[in-house]
């Protein structure tokens, strides 16, 4: 009777150990398997953020506004690759607690446009955060192309 309860309690441990523990939106919602998208080996660090954080007082080239996607973890994101690979200034704003509004309503970003704005948020939470900004297209300023460095 012990074998009848022990072998499956043992194969289901082995499979949860292969598995891995489900971390992660790929996961946790998906069909993937953490072994297929998990850090399995060694990751690609940088020793300190290569962009600025939550600190919007002077021009940079691109500013990012997001979730966690952006903002957790400053040395693991991919807006330090961008700075590193480009040379670009980038400054990196918490959706939650800075809005779109915010940002277009900032002195520094009318006096200096960013070459780039991204919005960058978690697939299950789009909703909710787009929900959370004014519409901002009607004082929103035209830039041209020549106005943001020909981009």
């Amino acid at each position: 009777m012990l074998l009848l309860a022990f072998i499956p309690g043992a194969v289901f441990f082995c499979l949860g150990i292969y598995l891995q523990p489900l971390d992660g939106d790929l996961t946790r919602i998906g069909a993937y398997g953490e072994r297929d998208f998990g850090w399995n080996a060694p990751q690609a660090v940088f020793k300190q953020a290569q962009y600025t954080s939550d600190v919007y007082t002077q021009g940079h080239d691109i500013v990012v506004l997001g979730d966690s996607f952006a903002t957790a973890m400053p040395n693991h994101q991919w807006q330090n690759q961008i700075a590193v690979e480009t040379g670009l200034s980038i400054v990196t704003l918490s959706s939650y607690t800075t809005s779109a509004r915010q940002i277009l309503d900032n002195p520094v970003f009318k006096q200096a446009p960013p070459r780039f704005f991204v919005l960058t948020y978690a697939e299950r939470h789009f909703p909710e955060q787009i929900g959370k900004q004014s519409a901002c297209a009607a004082s929103a300023p035209n830039f041209t192309a020549s106005t943001i460095g020909g981009v």
